[in-house]
């Protein structure tokens, strides 16, 4: 007998590797390399593959072996002692890479020198880790987004020193469905990272890496680019049940017990009964002991002759549905009809409130939904009432229908004789009366009838001296945005937090943080924490997720860091240039960016023990910073002003143009959505937030008055709200 079997199913990530070298000269072959190097056994397996992209620019004979010369030197490195662990063998061989650079400059070998683009990385399980010299870039596309993760791995040396070739590895998580591309610079001569991001998501793996192939290989003499897809791998682990049948001994007794003809008996029993009921499954069968035929009717035949009764009685109920669901939606619609009266009578008392007239669009947009529900529920039951009436008045069920029919109209009109007066039986009770009774009887039908009609003599002379009055109907409100595309009207923002002297609302972890002018406030677990008192009124604020930590500037340029973990502010050392004028600050990843409005620059520091190490001039553009309301960060960075909102990547101005509006967009604020890479902008002037795609297109632009008081939104890509922020209050509204 088979044994029960359970199976197990663990979830794993696989990467898939696709190598694309372009080198049109044959001559430019040594100068440019990938490495996708697997483990070679078992005692490998936990270094996991040691990938890479690797050119020389100089093309001199001297130069000509530095790249393959490289790959040895790390291959044999990383893989020689398996004991160790990814990480320590990765930075290993990046120190004998940096010895044996550093060996040929000694012997004079320099051409190379500040010339070298190298990625070096390995994947093992789940991570990542990757270092960087020269312009080789490592892009991560997860969830829609691209993000450059190699950037600022490189040394930022003026003078190129070959010990410091390669300096630091940052590592990662790696998630199903991500998907990593090493490259070289010469692919930004043809594609944006725009362009590459489109291209990647409108594309299957197999179709985007052709596509690349066939594009690098057309355009450029020289190219490489490694992919990584990060697919789910399961597998499968069959285990025993707990309690495994006992297994047969071949020279055990069990092993010449006869089966019982009882219990053999009964199963042939249960096997035939089996047979027959499959057999009478089928559309046609035969009964093999009278021999009759049986042909079963599908559903959608016609039913046999049962009086027309059941159709008859679908169709009243039918009936009765479409007049008990046509009195409730018109009963609603009369409902808000009389409120949408009262509301036009205060709309002539005060016809300039926008709320007033934002709530008859919406009664509007109600009645009309209630008028279309009315109208489907209709045709729904009309519908069936027609089928059903077809089956009922065939011709099969003629003679049922016709006696019902007659049957129906036989009770109508007994019943109605029940209404109709009797002329036999009034003149027989007016015989009875006396000359008084008549009398009295016949003033009283008089009464009846002329009383009346004197009512409404009076009434209309008394229309006739009373002077008409002259209505004057007030001109509509006229909707705010009523010319805009793709305009939400939200129906109430939903209360956060109230208090007093509001600056900012940031998403930290995905947990909301309002700073005040006093405190941080934790709104998640309501806590307040107040700021160090000689710190002062903070002036800027920017939240920074890879470490979790909330960093606030004062007007001195002081910076201090908040943990929600430890609840401690604690000092951090940043060096800004003397006279600098900083009109925004903001993060991403492990570094803070600072706008300067005087000399028009963003400061870019990395993270270091106190706080931040040295700072780069990251802008390689010239733009101007003097008027900057409003910053965000994600791959890219935003920078808006009130006249227009500028795009920055790898320090240079990118083509970024938002869809027109028929309102012009006046920028007090910007958020960006870290999941889906949507950009908000608020446009307090014209009480609304209009929400931007990747493709720069307007998905849609919530309006609401209370959006007109705020000075700050920011976005929740996890549940999907966009927090709202005045002076003395926080509200938010779902985008779902």
């Amino acid at each position: 007998m088979a044994k029960n079997k359970s199976e197990n199913k663990f979830i794993d990530i696989k990467p898939e590797f696709e190598s694309i070298l372009v080198c049109n000269d044959r001559r430019l072959k040594p100068y440019i390399e990938i490495i996708v190097q697997e483990p070679e056994n078992i005692t490998h397996q936990n270094l996991g593959t040691l990938i890479g992209v690797l050119e020389v620019t100089d093309t001199s004979e001297d130069s000509s072996y530095i790249v393959n010369y490289l790959v040895s030197v790390i291959k044999k490195e990383y893989f020689s002692k398996p004991k160790r662990g990814p990480i320590e063998s990765l930075e290993s061989a990046l120190h004998k890479a940096n010895l044996a650079l550093s060996g040929l400059a000694e012997h004079g070998n320099i051409g190379w020198l500040g010339k070298l683009n190298a990625l070096i990385a390995v994947t093992v399980k789940n991570n990542l880790h990757l270092s960087q010299t020269g312009t080789a870039s490592a892009f991560l596309l997860r969830s829609k987004i691209l993000t450059d993760v190699s950037e600022g791995l490189a040394p930022d040396e003026i003078e190129p020193y070959p010990m410091k070739t390669f300096v630091s590895v940052s590592s990662g998580r790696l998630e199903k469905n991500d998907k990593i591309i090493l490259t070289t610079d010469s692919i930004f001569d043809i594609f944006s990272p725009e362009e590459i991001k489109k291209s990647s998501l409108r594309f299957s793996n197999e179709e985007f890496s052709q596509f690349l192939k066939t594009a690098l290989g057309n355009e450029l003499a020289k190219a490489a680019v490694l992919i990584v897809d990060l697919e789910e791998e399961q597998t499968s682990i069959i285990e025993t049940a707990r309690k495994p049948q006992k297994s047969l001994n071949a020279f055990s007794n069990d092993a010449f017990i006869k089966e019982s003809s009882a219990t053999k008996t009964e199963k042939e029993k249960i096997s035939g009964e089996i047979k027959r009921e499959l057999q009478k499954t089928s559309p046609e069968f035969t009964d093999k002991k009278t021999g009759h035929i049986y042909i079963k009717e599908s559903s959608s035949a016609s039913l046999p002759e049962d009086n027309g009764l059941p159709q008859l009685k679908l169709i009243l109920e039918n009936s009765l549905g479409l007049l008990k669901n046509s009195s409730i939606v018109l009963a609603r619609a009369f409902r808000d009809g009389i409120k949408n009266l009262h509301l036009k009578r205060i709309t002539k008392l005060n016809f300039k409130r926008p709320e007033i007239s934002s709530i008859q669009y919406n009664l509007q947009k109600s009645s009309g939904e209630k008028a279309e529900a009315l109208l489907l529920i209709a045709r729904k039951i009309s519908s069936k009432i027609a089928s059903q009436a077809k089956i009922a008045f065939s011709q099969k069920n003629k003679g049922a229908v016709l006696k019902v029919s007659r049957n129906i109209y036989r009770k109508s009109i007994s019943g109605l004789g029940l209404l109709t007066p009797s002329l036999e039986k009034i003149k027989m009770n007016i015989g009875k009366m006396d000359y008084q009774q008549r009398l009295y009887a016949a003033l009283i039908l008089i009464l009846i009838l002329v009383v009346p009609l004197i009512g409404i003599k009076i009434k209309n002379a008394f229309n006739q001296d009373k002077p008409a009055q002259v209505l004057t109907e007030t001109p509509p409100a006229t909707l705010p945005l009523a010319q805009d595309k793709n305009v939400v009207r939200i129906d109430r923002l939903d209360p956060i937090y109230s208090g007093n002297n509001i600056l900012e609302i940031l998403i930290l972890k995905d947990m909301p943080f309002a700073i005040t002018a006093t405190e941080i406030i934790d709104l998640g677990n309501n806590r307040a924490f107040p700021i160090p008192a000689d710190f002062g009124m903070p002036k800027y604020m920017a939240g920074m997720q890879d470490l979790n930590l909330i960093f606030l500037m004062n007007d001195s340029d002081r910076l201090i860091s908040f943990s929600p973990i430890s609840s401690d502010f604690q000092s951090n050392n940043l060096d800004i240039p003397a006279g600098s004028d900083i009109r925004a600050i903001g993060t991403y990843l492990t570094y803070i960016y600072l706008i300067d409005g005087k000399h028009n620059q963003i400061y870019r520091y990395p993270r270091a023990n106190g706080g931040f190490g040295e700072r780069s001039d990251w802008l390689k553009d010239s733009a101007d910073f003097s008027n900057v309301t409003g910053l965000a960060i994600s791959d890219n960075i935003f920078i808006a002003n009130k006249n227009n909102i500028l795009k920055l990547f790898r320090g240079k101005i990118q083509d970024f143009t938002p869809e027109e509006t028929a309102t012009p967009i006046v920028a007090a604020s910007l958020a960006v959505n870290g999941q889906t890479g949507d950009i908000f902008i608020l446009d307090k002037q014209n009480s609304r937030i209009i929400r931007l795609g990747a493709d720069n297109n307007i998905i849609a632009q919530y309006s609401d008055p209370e959006i007109g008081l705020a000075d700050s939104i920011a976005a929740d890509g996890k549940t999907g709200k966009i927090y709202v922020a005045a002076k003395n209050n926080i509200r938010a509204f779902s985008l779902e």
